[in-house]
């Protein structure tokens, strides 16, 4: 972009000319510094330590989705080593879709895979069983258990988000205590002043889902990131939230005239998880709803989640 600019306005386009950020600028003249200072090591009075030519690291398949904490203990390093040399993971267990493989020094991956094949199966992951409750959404049990709709319906082999009341799912959960695994939060910086938040997109992230997971409308986030609400992400890209920027979403608000709480339904919501989220029950819900709520409840509804004020 920045060549094509310099070609626009005919000016030089070689990397010198080039219309950058400071910290871009500086990255190559420091690269090339260093390896000038490297090739001359004996002129610039710098002793080399010799750095033997081998792999310090290796790349080892593991077959199927393992707790992260259960993977380290069998490579025997800390769990803050086993995430430094796999910095994609950033959620308690790897990714049940893949890739299968994890990254760890060389020296240990011959006894992490003579470990890893002695293991049960079932104790890769460990396993909870829960009964739907009416109304609950596969989207609130992740939530609860800190896990993702997608490892729930694979573990379930379930073919859609749909769920049966009173039927019952085994889910993943955690080894350890969430505090153990010291993960990462989705957000890479904040500004407490501006409320501007930095957002490091991850795989399977869509505009909609980090959307409602900060509180704010896809159309805001579109717009503070300069997109439109149907661009696809990529992995890795950083976008820019606002939190208490003017235009921010709320979850519910209030009505003057009925002193009703008043909750915009969003796409994935039900009444279980709307009635979770304000604490009252799903059968008040109904009670308060009792014109508007059908045998669904549609994205873009606004219902009362709260008592009228007297």
């Amino acid at each position: 972009r920045a060549i094509n600019k310099n070609q626009r306005r005919g000016r030089p386009t070689n990397f010198w000319s080039l219309p950058l950020p400071r910290e871009t600028k500086n990255y190559v003249p420091r690269l090339m510094a260093i390896s000038q200072v490297i090739a001359n090591a004996r002129r610039y009075n710098i002793s080399l330590r010799p750095i033997p030519n081998r792999p310090k690291l290796k790349r080892v398949q593991i077959g199927s989705q393992i707790d992260m904490a259960v993977a380290a203990e069998l490579a025997g390093i800390s769990i803050e080593k086993l995430y430094h040399y796999n910095p994609a993971f950033s959620q308690w267990a790897t990714d049940p879709l893949g890739p299968h493989r994890l990254v760890m020094p060389t020296e240990l991956s011959e006894s992490f895979k003579t470990k890893l094949a002695e293991l049960p199966a079932e104790r890769r992951i460990q396993l909870k069983r829960h009964r739907v409750a009416p109304g609950e959404s596969i989207g609130a049990i992740a939530d609860k258990y800190q896990t993702s709709a997608e490892a729930i319906r694979l573990s379930n082999r379930l073919r859609n988000n749909r769920l049966k009341a009173g039927r019952h799912l085994m889910i993943p959960v955690a080894s350890k205590k969430l505090a153990h695994y010291n993960l990462k939060p989705y957000y890479q910086g904040r500004s407490k002043k501006s409320g501007k938040i930095y957002y490091r997109v991850r795989r399977g992230d869509n505009l909609w889902t980090i959307a409602r997971r900060y509180s704010v409308t896809t159309k805001n986030l579109a717009k503070w990131n300069r997109m439109t609400t149907r661009t696809t992400l990529r992995a890795g890209k950083k976008l820019v939230i606002w939190k208490n920027k003017s235009g921010a979403s709320r979850r519910y608000a209030k009505s003057k005239t009925k002193g009703h709480r008043r909750y915009t339904v969003r796409r994935g919501d039900s009444l279980y998880m709307i009635a979770k989220r304000f604490r009252v029950s799903v059968a008040d819900l109904r009670k308060w709803n009792s014109t508007r709520i059908g045998k669904y409840i549609r994205p873009g509804q606004r219902l009362a989640v709260s008592r009228p004020t007297t």
